[in-house]
């Protein structure tokens, strides 16, 4: 009995621990936390040097940080997610369309988006570095 409890023990330490979270988790993440209102939890992603890329213009961390708390999500539903290693290791660009509706202040919005996160590991931490989303054309709109 000794020497199963010791086979059992053994294989416990050497199996490999749970690997953490990668970006395109990540990126699943970030939009739980902006659907769930958790700013917490959204903030913890966002590099210090994080750029937003929209077409209302560029914002910094800070800037993010106001515009999105200023956002209700309604409904959010990721599709085509692919991920595309930059530098291995170090970089990972995530792409994907989401299709989400939901109010800015008091202005409604629904559509369809396709977005692009930048995410970057430094001391074993991935934070977004840079995030940047359009609105897909409609037959109407073309």
């Amino acid at each position: 009995m000794r020497i199963v409890s010791l086979i059992a023990f053994a294989a416990v330490i050497a199996a490999p621990a749970s690997a953490a979270p990668g970006p395109m988790e990540l990126e699943r993440v970030v939009w739980k936390s902006l659907k769930d209102k958790d700013i917490a939890t959204f903030t913890t992603y966002l590099a210090p040097n994080y750029v937003g890329h929209y077409s209302t213009g560029l914002r910094n961390r800070t800037e993010e940080l106001a515009i999105v708390r200023g956002m209700t999500f309604e409904t959010y539903k990721i599709s085509n997610m692919k991920s595309r290693t930059i530098d291995p290791g170090e970089d990972v660009m995530v792409t994907y369309s989401v299709e989400t509706a939901g109010t800015m202040g008091a202005k409604k919005f629904s559509g369809l988006w396709w977005v692009a996160s930048l995410w970057h590991r430094s001391g074993g931490k991935w934070r977004r570095v840079y995030h940047t989303g359009i609105q897909a054309e409609t037959a109407q709109s073309r």
